[in-house]
């Protein structure tokens, strides 16, 4: 089983991105999800940052409707990246989501994104 669930907030503005092959846009959203635990009765705060790949036509409703600090909730599965460093030659990896779904979690930049988002399929 490879299901991952999470919220969080976007860190950095969106960038829309091709496919070389097939002109497919994506994005690689940065998302920051915080957890709250208690250490010694102190409350603490620890940050995961996290990249999640959007594909398709969600890249470009998420670029129309989210902005850095925007909410979102993503469901999607764990992937790996492998390539070789072009300098170095050594293997380099890093581990990301692909996402399956996007629920934007607050509204700032307009109020028809619940809408948008029920027409587009992922």
């Amino acid at each position: 089983m490879n299901n991952i669930n999470l919220i969080g907030n976007l860190t950095r503005e969106i960038e829309i991105k091709y496919f070389p092959n097939t002109g497919k846009p994506y994005t690689i959203l940065g998302i920051a999800n915080n957890k709250r635990y208690k250490h010694n009765e102190e409350v603490l705060e620890k940050t995961l940052f996290i990249d999640v790949k959007i594909i398709g036509e969600m890249a470009n409703v998420c670029k129309k409707y989210l902005d850095k600090g925007s909410r979102v909730a993503i469901s999607g599965k764990l992937e790996q990246e492998i390539w070789e460093d072009k300098e170095t030659k050594q293997k380099r990896s890093k581990i990301f989501i692909l996402a399956d779904h996007i629920q934007f979690l607050d509204n700032k930049k307009g109020n028809e994104q619940e809408e948008v988002l029920e027409e587009i399929p992922f």
